[in-house]
């Protein structure tokens, strides 16, 4: 347990040293479209790691398999198509509601 931990929080610090060194860069960019994209890339990449860290953290996958590693995105990307077709569902009742005021407020 205290190996696993220790391989942990060095992925934890090296997430952590890729963004220090993409905020460097985006300081030094001066175009407004790269800094566009680099906030986008850094959306995403941190998107991607809170949220595989929180799908698999509790499964017991070993990195070093490939049938390990192939289940964990399996696992990973089934959990991103449930997000998905939960927010449709929640678009498609947004869309559904009444949105008209309410006749006795007026």
């Amino acid at each position: 347990m205290i190996l696993q931990r220790g391989k942990k929080e060095k992925m934890n610090w090296l997430i952590i040293v890729a963004l220090v060194i993409l905020g460097f860069a985006f300081i030094k960019m001066r175009h407004i479209k790269h800094k566009f994209y680099l906030i986008i890339l850094l959306v995403v990449i941190l998107f991607v790691y809170v949220s595989a860290t929180r799908v698999l953290s509790n499964k017991n996958f070993d990195f070093r398999s490939a049938s390990d590693i192939g289940s964990a995105v399996k696992l990973y990307f089934s959990w991103l198509g449930s997000v998905g077709g939960n927010f449709k569902n929640i678009v498609g009742h947004v869309i559904s509601m009444d949105w008209n005021l309410n006749k006795t407020a007026t």
